[in-house]
Formats: structure tokens, sequence, C-alpha cells
């Protein structure tokens, strides 16, 4: 599995500066709460070593559709910081995708 490559792309995450919108409040929590589910699902996915409940993935696919559009309203480091968060959420949605087809394949 690889799970070693959504561990490194965690640590890359980790070590980005969160950004502050302080211009849009409003915006800026809309962020903050799918940053809050992405954290906590992947986190999980990776003390799991790679797997995680439905209702997970549900969320995180949800937080995936809802983060993709909003990249547009942001620049520099703000984009940056939550364009890897998205890398990272498709990564494990691959992940998960892979791993049912080769179960359902044995």
């Amino acid at each position: 599995m690889r799970l070693k490559k959504i561990q490194r792309m965690w640590e890359d995450l980790k070590a980005t500066p969160h950004p502050h919108l302080y211009d849009d409040l409003e915006f800026e929590f809309r962020l903050a709460l799918l940053d809050y589910y992405i954290t906590w699902i992947v986190e999980e996915f990776i003390e799991r070593e790679g797997s995680l409940q439905p209702e997970m993935l549900v969320l995180l696919r949800e937080c995936e559709l809802a983060l993709a559009p909003q990249l547009k309203k942001l620049h520099g480091g703000a984009s940056r910081y939550f364009e890897q968060s998205l890398g990272l959420s498709r990564e494990v949605l691959r992940q998960v995708n892979f791993a049912r087809r080769r179960h359902r394949e044995v």
C-alpha cells in the first residue's frame, strides 16, 4: 500500500503554515471546518494503517467536493496549503478505492 506516500504528504502539509484570511471571516470559517474534518480523517486513516469506516469516506469525499471550488478564491500561501490538503484528500480516497478493488478481485 502507498501509506508511506500519504504519510509523507501529511508531514508536508503539517509543515506548511496554516493561512489566515482575516478579511473574510465567514469564508475562513468554512475553510477551517473543512480543514478540521480533513485533518481528523487523514490522521484516522494513518492510525488505522490505511482503512476508514464508510461514514468517514463519505465525509472526506464531501470535504473534497466542497474544498475544490473554494481554491479559486485563494492566493499565495493560503492557496498552497489548501491545494496540498485537497491533494492529500484525493490520495486517501484513491488508496481506499484501490484497496477495495483489490479486495474484490481476491
